[in-house]
């Protein structure tokens, strides 16, 4: 019963470290964001400006999804071994 509560605070934590990673992620995102418009957009389409926003843009769309799933999961969903919680 000990190793389920360690493994649900062990949950909960990697929950609230996920949702302090997107807040600095997006909070980056907007102080870069006036530098990128004068910068980026305004560039001519090129290769290197293709891959920055591709990189930059790919980034906070695959961060917030894995945050999502994380922190919306359902417990009862996770895949946690009975048999081995009570071996040990």
């Amino acid at each position: 019963m000990e190793d389920l509560v360690t493994t649900i605070l062990n949950i909960q934590a990697s929950r609230y470290v996920s949702a302090a990673g997107v807040v600095i992620l997006l909070y980056d995102h907007l102080l870069t964001f006036g530098d990128e418009v004068e910068l980026i957009w305004q560039a001519e389409w090129k290769f290197p400006k293709f891959l920055f926003l591709l990189i930059r843009y790919i980034v906070v769309i695959s961060v917030l999804v894995h945050t999502y799933r994380t922190c919306f999961s359902d417990l009862s969903k996770v895949n946690i071994s009975s048999e081995k919680l009570i071996q040990r």
